[in-house]
């Protein structure tokens, strides 16, 4: 008998979805693991029952520059993930603060979208979880070259 329920299993394939999208697709993807293309489409399917490895995961989440995948295991068992010390001795630019920006106008453009109608529907939901890993992305980039100068 499995102990995760179908929800769970649908939410860790959506994340597997969003993270492929932002590691530049299966095509793109299937290039730096193990895994083919095929194979990566059904890890994201939800007519599909197979889920992504977890070797393959850790993969994604690293392509995708943010720990989608991860951060929804995390969710799931009721924890939240805390980003570590990262540093990257890079100074911060201008450009790096106008692509924080420009990301998180974005979020908040899709989500004011959304609401719209006063509901999120779950494309819309999608959509604006994707905005929004792609805003931490860009954040924990910043963040990181600002921690490299303290």
């Amino acid at each position: 008998m499995r102990v995760s329920t179908e929800q769970e299993r649908k939410a860790l394939k959506s994340a597997v979805r969003l993270a492929l999208k932002l590691a530049g697709g299966p095509e793109r993807f299937s290039h730096v693991t193990a895994v083919k293309c095929p194979e990566l489409s059904k890890y994201a399917s939800a007519s599909e029952d197979r889920q992504a490895r977890i070797d393959v995961a850790l993969e994604l989440d690293r392509e995708a520059g943010a720990p989608v995948v991860l951060g929804e295991m995390a969710r799931l068992l009721g924890y939240q993930l805390g980003q570590g010390d990262r540093r990257d001795t890079t100074a911060a630019t201008l450009a790096d603060a106008s692509r924080v920006a420009r990301e998180c106008l974005d979020v908040f453009n899709v989500v004011i979208e959304a609401l719209a109608d006063g509901r999120i529907d779950p494309a819309e939901g999608r959509a604006c979880r994707q905005q929004i890993a792609e805003a931490i992305r860009e954040l924990a980039q910043l963040d990181a070259r600002i921690a490299g100068v303290m």
